[in-house]
């Protein structure tokens, strides 16, 4: 148990050794994850990009096809949020929306042991719904993390098994491998 009294003071508390920490950032760190780290405490930090054990729990029930299948419906998802939120304009037009590709991608993400981006997915999801005043940094943050994710997925065997030993030359013959992510995100500030 504990008193209001003592909650707010580690709160302060905590909130004085963060600032701290953030003024510590070097130099070479780029102003916009300064500010972000200013804001919010990201989502998934603590958490990798790819848990094999997680896709392991997952992968160990389903056939190697169904697999490689999940695993490039994933891949293809994460590219298709990423080019959503880099719309300009997205976060205002259609924040249902993008709340809802989210929690889809946080629930398939998870169940196959990217556990970074189902944390992030979840708390951009809950950001939409209650309105907070962090989405664009989250919006932002989620993009980061899905272009890590799709980088791995990219190059996991499951994905890369679709196209032999990777994506075709010259592109014929076999799907089209998911597009690489664009480099800036539009309109989230």
């Amino acid at each position: 148990p504990f008193t209001q009294e003592a909650l707010l003071t580690a709160v302060e508390t905590a909130m004085a050794i963060g600032s701290e920490r953030v003024t510590a950032v070097p130099a070479t760190v780029p102003a916009p994850v300064a500010k972000m780290a200013d804001c919010v405490v990201l989502p998934g930090a603590d958490l990798p990009i790819f848990n094999q054990d997680g896709f392991e729990h997952t992968a160990v029930f389903l056939p190697p096809d169904a697999v490689s299948t999940y695993m490039l419906t994933l891949t293809t998802r994460g590219c298709a949020l990423v080019d959503r939120l880099r719309a300009p304009g997205a976060l205002a037009r259609d924040p249902a929306g993008l709340a809802d590709a989210a929690h889809a991608m946080a629930g398939s993400a998870g169940m196959f042991g990217f556990d970074r981006v189902a944390a992030v997915a979840r708390a951009f999801e809950r950001a939409v719904e209650t309105k907070a005043s962090d989405v664009a940094v989250l919006a932002e943050h989620l993009v980061v993390v899905l272009e890590a994710s799709i980088e791995v997925l990219r190059q996991h065997p499951s994905v890369a098994m679709q196209y032999g030993s990777g994506p075709p030359a010259g592109g014929t013959g076999a799907r089209a491998y998911p597009p690489e992510p664009k480099p800036v995100l539009a309109g989230a500030r």
